[in-house]
């Protein structure tokens, strides 16, 4: 929703998911319902290497949203139960030194995710707690395809099997081929491989390299293996 010009009700919001598995679900119902998808400046998900100037730049942009046209817009930090306890506190006293220096005027709202309870920052926020459930998986599935619609006309697409050798592969090569003769034989497959080891730096960096047709259209072929990073779901947001 959009703030009201007054500052009675701070635009805050601090909730928890029911365990840390379900963070990544939670944040993406909460944008869901608001009808749009979050940009990169919206949404910071932590670690336990998140730096209090990283949570900074987040928040001046939630206090100063309304400067930009952008009230209606929802700031988001998520699995805030990884941060470090001077992390936490760090955040804790830069909200409230925004809070006393420029104040919710200018401000849109902004949410803290948490996949645990009774952590300093929840604790230390919790007059901004409310109950926020996730979407059924359904209703995020359409989302999802949703999504795809809008972005870029073709929806993304999830392939498993319940046994190795079952044809996964095979079945998106199919899928790559198909397309390829819609764009005249252009090769359009950038296979990407995520790993136990991969980190947020490295996907990043084999995405943007090794593309068959720079500029073009691409099917990008995202090869899960059987033993993935334990923050896999943060990774693949």
């Amino acid at each position: 929703r959009k703030m009201q010009d007054s500052e009675e009700g701070a635009p805050v919001f601090v909730c928890a998911a029911d365990g840390e598995a379900r963070v990544i679900e939670l944040v993406l119902s909460i944008y869901a319902r608001r009808g749009y998808v979050p940009e990169s400046e919206e949404l910071l998900l932590c670690s336990g290497h998140t730096t209090v100037e990283e949570i900074d730049l987040l928040l001046h942009r939630f206090v100063s949203a309304r400067d930009h046209g952008r009230e209606d817009r929802l700031y988001c930090l998520g699995n805030v139960h990884l941060l470090p306890y001077v992390v936490q506190c760090g955040t804790v006293e830069t909200l409230r030194r925004l809070k006393d220096k420029v104040g919710y005027k200018r401000a849109s709202a902004l949410a803290f995710v948490s996949g645990q309870a009774n952590q300093m920052l929840t604790n230390a926020l919790g007059q901004y707690q409310v109950t926020v459930s996730a979407l059924p998986t359904a209703t995020l599935a359409a989302a999802v395809r949703s999504i795809g619609d809008q972005y870029h006309e073709r929806c993304m697409e999830a392939v498993s099997s319940e046994i190795n050798g079952g044809g996964k592969t095979f079945y998106i090569l199919r899928q790559a081929e198909a397309l390829q003769k819609v764009h005249e034989g252009q090769p359009l497959l950038h296979h990407v491989e995520v790993r136990e080891t991969t980190t947020v730096s490295q996907l990043v960096a084999t995405l943007l390299s090794g593309s068959p047709a720079p500029g073009g259209p691409l099917v990008i072929h995202l090869d899960l293996a059987h033993i993935l990073p334990s923050r896999i779901d943060a990774l693949m947001f």
